[in-house]
């Protein structure tokens, strides 16, 4: 069967459509695209200043932080209106590379701070097993001792701690 007689059937069964009755998607992308700028050579330039301005130098990691509560959005707003922070971000990316948020950023005090907790907890932790393995071994002499008492030949022996 050809295509011409598939939809020119008047049956009730059949699909009746015509090629032309298929509407097109719509791109809305292509509308957008024509109106985004790309970031002159002058503003590129602005943009990096900026960014050095108001980022702290790579750590040991090689990643960068704001300082003053900045981001890529006030620094493209800076620069100007038609500048997106997308084209900021892009630039940061590539000349700077990963920057670490504000609430990331590692405070020293904070990580002596968990360091002097962490070995706190370790000693902690290290009475409580003392104190149970000398629990523990007083519990083992005392069911050995009961049993010789009761005349059974049951006895216990806890490995080794």
């Amino acid at each position: 069967m050809m295509k011409e007689d598939l939809f020119s059937t008047a049956s009730p069964t059949a699909i009746n459509l015509k090629q032309d009755s298929v509407p097109k998607p719509k791109r809305p992308y292509k509308k957008n695209r024509a109106k985004k700028r790309m970031v002159t050579q002058a503003e590129s330039f602005q943009i990096n200043k900026l960014l050095e301005a108001n980022l702290t130098p790579k750590d040991e990691n090689g990643i960068v932080s704001f300082l003053n509560d900045m981001d890529d959005d006030k620094i493209a707003k800076a620069i100007g209106p038609h500048v997106s922070l997308y084209s900021v971000r892009h630039l940061r990316q590539e000349v700077f590379g990963v920057v670490r948020k504000v609430s990331q950023r590692k405070d020293d005090t904070d990580t002596n701070k968990l360091e002097a907790r962490v070995a706190e907890l370790e000693k902690n932790l290290m009475q409580i097993s003392r104190h149970a393995v000398s629990r523990l071994t007083r519990v083992e002499e005392m069911f050995n001792k009961l049993c010789e008492e009761a005349g059974s030949s049951l006895k216990i022996k806890i490995p080794e701690r």
